[in-house]
């Protein structure tokens, strides 16, 4: 009896170790919105079967970094769905020097979609694979039809 009660302290301590080391990357801090919500600083290399390391990624929630995106996202009456693929980075280097201010230059996609995020910054996630949860708006703009997903919240996968 006594061994099988160290044995779960011993498990215990083990897990109540691996939360805690899991937990040393996420910190506090005050969005943009005044509110506390845990943001990932650092994305660590994607987790695969020789370098699980127990941490926990949480979803980042976009809406909440940026109140004019967030508005914006909220006046979509679109479904919002779910999409996962590699978060690719584009250099919107354009080869005609003469184009109008219509044109949008998104520098994100997943896999060939574009991905919409007003000014916010999501290169660390660039290079992964990654699971959005928003909305996928078709437009026209400028005479063309264009298609971009609107993320509510983006985690690596």
């Amino acid at each position: 009896m006594k061994n099988k009660d160290n044995y779960i302290l011993l498990i215990s301590i083990i897990l109540l170790i691996t939360l805690i080391i899991s937990l040393g990357s996420l910190t506090k801090e005050k969005n943009n919105n005044g509110t506390d919500e845990k943001i990932l600083k650092t994305i660590p290399p994607q987790i695969n079967s020789s370098n699980y390391t127990g941490i926990i990624y949480e979803w980042l929630y976009i809406t909440s970094l940026d109140e004019g995106y967030r508005n914006s996202y909220e006046t979509l009456l679109l479904v919002e769905e779910s999409f996962k693929g590699i978060l690719n980075y584009n250099s919107c280097e354009l080869s005609n020097k003469s184009y109008s201010t219509l044109m949008r230059c998104l520098p994100y996609d997943i896999d060939g979609t574009k991905v919409y995020l007003g000014n916010l910054d999501l290169s660390s996630y660039v290079g992964r694979k990654v699971e959005v949860f928003g909305k996928l708006n078709t437009f026209e703009l400028n005479g063309q039809e264009l298609t971009e997903i609107w993320p509510e919240r983006i985690i690596p996968i």
